[in-house]
């Protein structure tokens, strides 16, 4: 896979934890809010358990997101040193031919 694909994936990671970090906020302080309003609870909306998932979720999309940001930093880092390697390489050629 290519260097640009591994950032595509950790972009769509990235978007998917932060869409997901942004419901469960939501859905927390909704249920807080409506816990200290005494507001009944709706039959389909979160609490307990459902909350807890839905940050469960949120903590295994960052750990994705993480993973898939260490091999974009791992393969830039291994791309940028063979374009400096072959530099110095090159740079090492020309400097034995001018001493011939």
């Amino acid at each position: 896979m290519s260097l640009k694909d591994d950032l595509r994936i950790t972009g769509e990671a990235a978007k998917r934890t932060f869409r997901g970090f942004y419901r469960s906020v939501k859905l927390t302080v909704k249920a807080a809010s409506d816990k200290l309003n005494d507001t009944p609870q709706k039959e389909n909306e979160l609490s307990g358990e459902g909350l807890k998932q839905s940050w469960l979720e949120v903590g295994s999309d960052l750990g994705q997101t993480g993973l898939s940001l260490g091999k974009v930093i791992v393969g830039a880092s291994k791309k940028a040193a063979g374009a400096a390697y072959n530099a110095l390489e090159r740079a090492e050629d020309s400097i034995e031919k001018h001493r011939k």
